[in-house]
C-alpha cells in the first residue's frame, strides 16, 4: 500500500495539471479586462430591470386606455343616436299633434251648428198699428245648436246727408264668457231646423234711436215711404255648438217700402266665435 501511495504522489508531481490542488482559488486565465465581482454585477443589472418595468407599465396603461376607448366610443355613438332619435321623435310627435288639431278643426268646421237669419218678412206696417216683422232663422249645420238665444231690436233711423249709420252693437258680448257646461239658459235648435222670432218681442236692449215699438204714426209712415227714415231690424243670435264653441252674431236688415221686403244692411254686421273644450 505504501508503494501505491508513493507512485500516486510521484505521478502528481510529474504532471503539472495534476500537481495543482483541486480547491485552489487562483483565477483561471481569462480575457484581459476589468474584473466584475458578483455584487457589482447585481448592482449593474438593477437599472436595466427598472427601466424595463417602466416601459411595461407605460405599455400596459396604453393598452388599458385603448381598451377604454373601444368601450367609450360605441357608448358615445349610441348616445348620439339616441339623442337624434329623440329629436326626430319629438318632431314627429309635434307633427302628429298638429295633424290631430287640423283634423279636429276640419271636423268642427264641417259638423258644427251654423245658425243665421234666412229671411225677415213683413207682417204689419200700417198707421195706428205697431210695425211688425217675422225673423226666420235656421241651423244650417249638421249638429244641434245649444243655449240658443235669438232676439231683435226694431227702430226708425233718420236718413240725411249728414246722418251716420246706426250703432248696432248692444253689448251682446264676443264669446269671452265661460265655456258651455251643459247647464245653459237657452234652448236647443236641431240640425236643419228652422224657427222664427217676432220683432214685437224685442229684447230689453236700448239703442240711441227712435223706438219702432209704438204704434206707427202717419208722420213716420210717410217719412219711411219717402225714404226720409229707414226702418231697421237688428237680429242678435247667441249659441254654443256641439263641440263647445261659442258663437255671437249681429245681423242688421232694412225695410224697403217699395217692395215691402227687408234687405240685409250694408253695415253693422258682426260675428265672433271662440272654440272651448266641452266640459260635460
Amino acid at each position: 500500500m505504501n508503494d501505491d501511495r508513493n507512485r500516486l504522489e510521484s505521478k502528481h508531481q510529474d504532471d503539472p495539471a495534476l500537481a495543482k490542488p483541486l480547491d485552489s482559488t487562483e483565477s483561471s486565465p481569462s480575457i484581459p479586462g476589468p474584473s466584475i465581482t458578483k455584487d457589482a454585477a447585481n448592482t449593474a443589472s438593477i437599472p436595466k430591470k427598472a427601466d424595463g418595468g417602466r416601459r411595461g407599465v407605460s405599455r400596459r396603461i396604453k393598452e388599458i386606455r385603448r381598451a377604454e376607448w373601444f368601450v367609450i366610443a360605441p357608448t358615445i355613438v349610441i348616445a348620439a343616436t339616441g339623442i337624434a332619435g329623440l329629436y326626430i321623435f319629438d318632431r314627429q310627435l309635434d307633427a302628429m299633434r298638429e295633424q290631430s288639431r287640423e283634423s279636429r278643426r276640419a271636423l268642427v268646421a264641417t259638423q258644427r251648428a251654423y245658425v243665421h237669419v234666412q229671411d225677415v218678412t213683413l207682417r204689419s206696417f200700417e198707421v195706428g198699428k205697431r210695425p211688425e216683422a217675422i225673423i226666420h232663422y235656421k241651423n244650417a249645420g249638421l249638429t244641434p245648436a245649444k243655449d240658443l238665444e235669438v232676439g231683435s231690436v226694431s227702430f226708425f233711423h233718420p236718413l240725411r246727408i249728414t246722418s251716420r249709420a246706426p250703432d248696432t252693437d248692444v253689448g251682446l258680448g264676443d264669446c269671452t264668457d265661460l265655456p258651455y257646461n251643459s247647464e245653459g239658459f237657452g234652448r236647443v235648435l236641431p240640425a236643419g231646423a228652422v224657427d222664427t222670432a217676432n220683432t214685437l218681442a224685442q229684447w230689453i236692449f236700448k239703442l240711441d234711436e227712435e223706438d219702432a215699438f209704438s204704434p206707427l204714426s202717419k208722420k213716420d209712415f210717410d217719412a219711411i215711404r219717402h225714404d226720409e227714415k229707414l226702418w231697421y231690424v237688428i237680429v242678435y243670435i247667441a249659441y254654443y255648438d256641439q263641440f263647445g264653441g261659442c258663437h255671437r252674431s249681429i245681423e242688421p236688415f232694412m225695410y224697403r217700402p217699395g217692395g215691402r221686403t227687408f234687405d240685409p244692411a250694408n253695415h253693422g254686421w258682426k260675428e265672433t266665435e271662440k272654440q272651448f273644450e266641452v266640459l260635460k
